[in-house]
């Protein structure tokens, strides 16, 4: 996973992955308002952890919940995909 400060980085960093992608690749972008920080990976287990990372490391105050609400997350898949399962993209654009 990377980290970045500008959505200029982040995005260049999912346009590189996207370039090295297969058919069952995804690359995942978040972003949190709060840390002003963008986050880049093509593993949602190494996302998901770093969310639950940032719950603990603020002293576990609020839900972990809340916390992840906080993100807004992002799932880039190829145009393939979309083609082949309409029922699970039916809504991506």
């Amino acid at each position: 996973m990377k980290t970045f400060d500008g959505a200029t980085d982040a995005l260049r960093e999912v346009k590189r992955l996207a370039a090295e992608m297969d058919i069952h690749d995804k690359i995942y972008l978040a972003f949190n308002e709060y840390y002003e920080r963008f986050f880049v990976s093509d593993d949602n287990d190494e996302l998901s952890e770093t969310i639950h990372q940032r719950w603990r490391d603020s002293g576990c105050k609020s839900k972990p919940e809340d916390e992840a609400s906080e993100y807004e997350v992002w799932e880039y898949s190829i145009a393939e995909n979309k083609e082949k399962y309409p029922n699970t993209y039916r809504s991506a654009n």
